[in-house]
């Protein structure tokens, strides 16, 4: 359905966005902090914004940074 479909394309965004972040060796470590932190506000402002805090958004969300984290 749309939806995990939706949820799907979210995690891949994240993931990608996530991993082009750490594949940027100019970064110190204080600048990449602050690029993730801006990254997950973003994602969380969508999230809020146009998803009304929908439970299956968030854990997308927040499964997708623990992907690219870990």
């Amino acid at each position: 359905d749309a939806f995990s479909s939706l949820t799907k394309q979210l995690s891949v965004y994240i993931i990608q966005e996530g991993t082009k972040l750490m594949a940027e060796e100019k970064f110190k470590h204080d600048e990449f902090v602050a690029n993730v932190i801006n990254l997950r506000e973003k994602m969380m402002s969508i999230h809020q914004r146009s998803f009304a805090k929908d439970m299956n958004i968030d854990l997308t969300i927040k499964t997708a940074f623990e992907t690219f984290l870990n």
